[in-house]
């Protein structure tokens, strides 16, 4: 699933370049696609102890600049960082305040492996920013040249962070900023590095075993530890406020770890949540792509959110403890992703308003907001909610108002609930249906999304349909999705798009089209396929075309292959019935199918070949069909200009339909 498409979430990705070639593609008209999927102005920010400064990263064509705005002197003081990073940026990790003078910034740095041979390798660097001379010709600037990991600021000791290493066992130092090496400072071999801090006199603690993560609480300081003890088991240190340890969990023994049954049972945390013996994390047994909430003491769990492509390198809690995101790597790139609190869907407003606070003192708060029809931005507020500033992260969009309708039906004892966004000021307009990705545990949420927002400019409405087995409704409604992708899926978005023109007059019946990403690209074309009186035409980026090849993917990582059989579709059981139910098998020369197809050249989610195996069937059948290969692209579009051109190009192809 394309990563603007996942609703669930509000995306705006950065870095890499890549390019688009079409063949046969439609010609595209000024549809504004580059104000909508334009990179975001602000990459990451952070508010300051006291409340007065604010430190935000800003990515632009000229490159990555760390910016320091005074809030009370309203002044603004800018560094370029294009000089300190020595190697490709994936992107950035850490962006925290020391103090109220100092910033530290982590940014993760790519080696690339070779595919099947060696595994490409990330480090992190981090640097130390002194506000006095930021953006002075001469800034104090300090690295870490150690190998280690950041931990948390000491925000009561100023100067000082916590750092670990971890060689057989782990060490945890507090660390003096000023005593670090100047990054422009040649190593030598008469000084120990980092001002020789990481040796016993600044030793805080000492654990046996591997340290994996450290699980931070509020203010992100550390809380505890996730770790591998000598014995081989997987356990849980809890900390006191002096950071000795004061209480261990084991999660998991030796043997429980060896067994590939017993490790789709254990969750090892990451965060700390409100309630002090919940936690969020990873389950063990699968890769990092979804999001846990777990009680260590009783062991009871539920998943809070599902990432499709990539894997989550972090999980983003708020000031006060609450799921807020996650940090993902997607393709090599990091992005951070604002998702809808708790997963939670507000059914009896027509505006939806996300609102996560990110820092919080006795004066200031700093705030993530966005609405169904709002772009998201960050403020600053005060006590009294008085906005002090506001840093929009796609500045230039221009605001085409809508209307929001929640709404739900019943289908096969099942309430299928969706989300219709119309615009504010039309009627007879067109419907663009839109099926999220997944399909298991992945949601549509009412919070903004820039394709959403992109298409109600158009002029056209859309229809997001959380279909059964969809996450946010509970363990029986996401059961209910298991092999149901190629039918009770598909019933439930035809008629709750059957049910929404029935009940909104002002849609034009005759100008229904499907549009979606990976499993959505699949159903917008089984939709329009097998329904062509209902739904005029499809769009499918990165579509599965044949359910029995994304069955036995041999590129497919073996979990991913396993929750593909489990799940999706499994050939060696239902080969035909699979074979019949995709969109390869229900093109015909009496068909006239109205289809665009955009595929990643390098997607290894959903191979190339659906692309080109559709496209075979539909001109071997004597129809047209528009398409267009996203040069360098993986399953999900990161770069910019990518995107750009991608929803350029859709949009001449749905101008048919007004």
């Amino acid at each position: 699933m394309s990563a603007f498409l996942q609703s669930l979430v509000v995306i705006y990705c950065v870095l890499c370049v890549a390019s688009a070639s079409a063949s046969s593609s439609p010609n595209s008209i000024s549809s504004n696609a580059d104000l909508y999927f334009a990179d975001a102005s602000v990459e990451t920010i952070g508010l300051s102890p006291n409340g007065q400064f604010v430190a935000l990263v800003r990515k632009t064509d000229h490159g990555t600049t760390l910016v320091i705005e005074d809030l009370d002197n309203n002044t603004v003081s800018a560094q370029s960082l294009n000089a300190i990073w020595q190697s490709e940026i994936a992107g950035i990790s850490d962006l925290y305040w020391i103090d109220n003078e100092h910033v530290i910034l982590g940014a993760v740095h790519k080696s690339q492996g070779i595919p099947n041979i060696i595994e490409t390798q990330y480090r992190a660097n981090y640097f130390v920013f002194d506000r006095l001379t930021h953006g002075s010709d001469t800034p104090n600037i300090k690295t870490i040249r150690t190998d280690a990991m950041l931990v948390s600021p000491m925000q009561n000791i100023p100067r000082t962070i916590l750092m670990s290493t971890s060689q057989g066992a782990t060490q945890l130092y507090h660390i003096d900023v000023d005593l670090l090496d100047d990054y422009d400072a040649r190593p030598s071999k008469f000084r120990r590095p980092d001002g020789e801090q990481f040796t016993s006199p600044n030793r805080i603690s000492d654990f046996e075993g591997i340290t994996l993560r450290w699980i931070r609480g509020k203010n992100n300081e550390v809380s505890g530890a996730l770790r591998v003890s000598m014995k081989g088991e997987l356990v849980v240190t809890l900390l006191n406020d002096n950071l000795s340890e004061s209480r261990e969990i084991i999660l998991a023994t030796k043997e429980q770890l060896s067994d590939e049954e017993q490790l789709k049972t254990i969750i090892y945390p990451m965060s700390q949540s409100s309630v002090s013996s919940e936690f969020f994390g990873f389950k063990a047994g699968e890769e990092r792509k979804a999001v846990y909430l777990t009680n260590i003491e009783n062991h009871e769990s539920r998943e809070l959110f599902r990432l499709e492509n990539g894997f989550i390198r972090q999980i983003i809690v708020d000031a006060e403890l609450n799921f807020m995101g996650v940090q993902t790597d997607t393709d090599g790139q990091i992005q951070t992703l604002y998702i809808q609190e708790n997963g939670q869907v507000s059914r009896d407003t027509n505006t939806y308003v996300t609102r996560h606070v990110l820092a919080i003192n006795s004066e200031r708060a700093l705030i993530y907001q966005d609405s169904h029809d709002t772009p998201p931005h960050f403020r600053i507020e005060a006590n009294n909610n008085e906005i002090i500033r506001s840093w929009e992260l796609l500045p230039n969009l221009p605001l085409s108002p809508s209307i929001l309708t929640v709404g739900s039906i019943n289908v096969d004892d099942l309430n299928i609930n969706y989300f219709l966004t119309t615009p504010d000021s039309r009627e007879n307009f067109p419907l663009i249906v839109m099926p999220h990705g997944g399909p298991i545990g992945v949601a549509d949420s009412p919070a903004f999304d820039p394709t959403v927002a992109f298409l109600n400019a158009q002029g056209m409405a859309v229809l997001r349909v959380n279909f059964r087995g969809s996450a946010g409704y509970g363990t029986a409604f996401t059961e209910a999705g298991r092999h149901q992708a190629h039918s009770g899926m598909l019933k439930d978005i035809r008629l709750v798009t059957e049910h929404v023109i029935e009940q909104d007059r002002r849609i034009n019946s005759d100008r229904v089209c499907t549009l979606g990403a990976s499993y959505g690209g699949y159903a917008a074309l089984m939709l329009h396929l097998t329904h062509t009186e209902l739904f005029r035409c499809a769009v499918s980026i990165a579509g599965v075309t044949d359910l029995n090849l994304i069955g036995q993917d041999p590129n497919l990582s073996s979990s991913s292959n396993n929750f593909v059989n489990e799940w999706i579709a499994n050939p060696r059981e239902n080969y035909e019935e699979l074979y019949l139910n995709s969109p390869i098998s229900n093109v015909t020369p009496n068909i006239r199918p109205n289809i665009f197809l955009a595929h990643g050249d390098e997607d290894d989610v959903v191979d190339i070949e659906h692309f080109y195996r559709m496209k075979w069937v539909i001109e071997n059948s004597g129809h047209s069909v528009d398409t267009l290969i996203l040069d360098e692209t993986g399953h999900t579009v990161i770069d910019a200009s990518t995107r750009i051109k991608l929803y350029d190009t859709i949009s001449g192809f749905l101008d048919q339909l007004n």
